[in-house]
């Protein structure tokens, strides 16, 4: 049903980056999504409305769905999802003690023209006041992906939008 959801998802994603000047532009603005990718060993996709307000969470993996077994993030903000995920990844104990190991990789992809490093940003901003707060000696990286960079050359989309329908 999951799988089922993000194709779905996904289709929706790729209709909404169609650039179709009819005059109902508004309409396009509306449908516009964020997908983010938040792993640690944990890992979960977010997508999110043009407010960047969560309306999905999807784990994708076994540690992700623990996870999101625990918390809500539908209707949160990306940077509250993100530091909601962190929080409760470490809470769960998946960062180590000392920290060495510890990095959060996060792919923003944005449907909104120049909306994607400004939400990865305030999403990597998030995150390091919670290490901070907490003292945690934990990393933030760019998500790599890759392996989806032949389909996004082929489909002409971000590797981030060619993770989502996959």
């Amino acid at each position: 049903i999951s799988l089922l959801l993000v194709a779905v998802l996904g289709i929706g994603a790729l209709a909404s980056c169609a650039s179709v000047d009819d005059g109902n532009t508004a309409e396009l603005d509306k449908e516009a999504l964020t997908y983010v990718s938040l792993r640690i060993n944990p890992e979960i996709e977010l997508l999110a409305d043009e407010d960047g307000k969560v309306v999905s969470a999807n784990a994708v993996n076994e540690d992700g769905e623990v996870v999101l077994a625990t918390v809500d993030l539908e209707g949160k903000s990306i940077e509250e999802a993100g530091a909601i995920f962190t929080e409760t990844a470490n809470d769960l104990g998946y960062f180590t003690p000392d920290g060495e190991k510890d990095t959060v990789y996060i792919d923003v992809e944005s449907t909104i023209d120049g909306e994607d490093a400004e939400l990865e940003e305030k999403l990597n901003k998030s995150i390091r006041d919670y290490f901070n707060n907490k003292g945690i000696n934990g990393k933030i990286a760019p998500e790599t992906l890759d392996k989806y960079a032949d389909k996004a050359a082929e489909w002409g989309i971000s590797a981030g939008h060619v993770k989502l329908v996959m």
